[in-house]
């Protein structure tokens, strides 16, 4: 079969010099995220099809797969404390009635052993009698520190109850739950579904759709809809906060006394830290302070560096720099875009990586952050093979913006062409590497004295290869595979 060689990048830096490790894994699980787990040398990797699995951080080897309990419906999250799973759902369904649903129990279980450690089960006001409910669901999350069970809580009646007039349907809580005191220590009530004495269907309230707790379980953020009365007004974005530490609940905005920005900061804010909140749009960056939600950093990242984020949910932040996904529209294709991740600075504007030389498809790839952002994480490898989990270092990462359109290697066939005409009269010492970093062949060792240089490629197994040309000021690499 004839051989193809699929050119992958040229820098001034060796790729697998930058590269710790990889791992394979179906090319049909695509990565959710990955998590550390603190005072450990693990992580946590979890999938779109709630596979999860923890492995080595230093070697990506797998230390185990954790195994869905019987009847647990939902995904899978990790504890602050990294010592315990639990499911963001879970439901029990009664044999013979599939419309009956009373999940009464939240089950957290050992990351390593799988045996429950915790069984909690609550009931809100006089809800305790189940006799008149058809379905009882939790919606939970857990504080980063494992101490706060909190979300919401909803009641669906069998039979519709008569309270002022009102015949209520469904009712539903918000809920802060002590783990360590075993109660419920807040509880308000949020929208509830009813009819009043004349027929007509009401829906008032603060509808809660979405909740997540800061970095510090000091405050948990409630996003959702002023409903109003319920019946003439009409609905507007909202947000709460509610302050763990003084068991204290504010309605902080809706779309009538702040502006769509902050609604959004709260709503899709990623915390940098227990102190900062930062939020990003096509073209804008911006950090926020936390809680107060002052402006700390505005960034228009178009007008400083013609580029478009189009991963805003993927971004990671690392110091002054971050790590996201972006666009770049085609100049002779305008509806066409080239789509690679940059590390940027974004003090400076400077971007201080650039992936997109580096891919043979113009696809993009997810990137994690870990290790203190010493590491970066890819769900796919820069020649993008299916399956495969690439571990970077982060802070290699350093290439200057202008060194990926040197352009000194280009490949012909089975040829390789080195333009050599600004090195003239330079020494030159010039070999084929395989991914491991063995020598395979030199190709050169001598005084360049001519402007271009051919090289015929050997024969070589299927693999990755990169060429290292050594000259008295400097290294270039010619990176390549060879598919059979």
């Amino acid at each position: 079969m004839k051989k193809m060689l699929i050119l992958l990048f040229i820098t001034a830096l060796p790729l697998f010099s930058q590269k710790l490790w990889e791992i394979e894994v179906n090319p049909n699980d695509l990565l959710r995220d990955v998590m550390e787990i603190p005072n450990s040398d693990l992580l946590l990797f979890t999938y779109n099809t709630g596979k999860l699995e923890i492995r080595n951080s230093q070697d990506g080897s797998l230390v185990k797969n954790v195994i869905v309990p019987n009847g647990e419906l939902g995904s899978y999250n990790i504890s602050g404390l990294g010592n315990s799973y639990y499911f963001s759902e879970r439901a029990e369904f009664e044999p013979g009635n599939v419309e009956k649903m009373i999940n009464d129990t939240i089950f957290v279980y050992d990351l390593f052993s799988d045996q429950i450690i915790n069984r909690i089960s609550f009931d809100i006001e006089g809800f305790d009698n189940k006799e008149n409910i058809q379905t009882k669901k939790y919606r939970y999350s857990f504080t980063p520190d494992m101490t706060k069970l909190f979300g919401r809580i909803e009641y669906c009646y069998k039979q519709p109850v008569i309270e002022d007039f009102k015949l209520y349907y469904n009712k539903y809580y918000f809920y802060v739950y002590d783990i360590i005191q075993k109660k419920v220590i807040y509880h308000e009530k949020c929208h509830e579904e009813y009819f009043d004495e004349q027929g007509r269907r009401y829906s008032p309230g603060f509808a809660l759709d979405s909740y997540r707790s800061s970095p510090d379980s000091k405050y948990i953020i409630l996003n959702g809809r002023d409903l109003g009365d319920g019946y003439y007004d009409e609905s507007k974005e909202a947000a709460k906060m509610f302050n763990v530490e003084l068991n204290g609940m504010s309605l902080l905005k809706t779309n009538e006394n702040t502006s769509n920005e902050i609604l959004n900061v709260l709503e899709n804010g990623k915390f940098q830290n227990e102190n900062n909140i930062t939020i990003a749009s096509i073209d804008i960056f911006r950090i926020y302070s936390f809680p107060d939600l002052k402006l700390k950093t505005d960034v228009n990242v178009w007008t400083k560096s013609n580029f478009i984020i189009s991963s805003i949910n993927s971004i990671k932040i690392c110091g002054d720099n971050f790590v996201t996904r972006v666009s770049e529209r085609k100049e002779d294709k305008p509806t066409q875009y080239y789509r690679y991740f940059i590390k940027y600075n974004y003090e400076t504007g400077n971007i201080i990586f650039n992936s997109k030389e580096y891919q043979t498809n113009l696809d993009y790839c997810y990137v994690f952050s870990v290790d203190n952002c010493n590491k970066l994480i890819i769900d796919r490898d820069y020649d993008y093979r299916a399956g495969i989990i690439a571990c970077y270092n982060y802070n290699t990462l350093n290439i200057e913006s202008h060194t990926y359109n040197l352009n000194h290697f280009n490949k012909n066939e089975n040829t390789i062409k080195f333009r050599s005409h600004e090195f003239i009269g330079q020494i030159a010492n010039i070999k084929i590497y395989n991914s491991s970093g063995a020598i395979i062949e030199t190709l050169f060792n001598g005084v360049l004295n001519q402007s271009n240089y051919y090289y015929q490629i050997p024969e070589l197994p299927n693999g990755a290869y990169y060429v290292l040309c050594q000259l008295p000021n400097q290294s270039l690499n010619f990176n390549f595979m060879v598919v059979r």
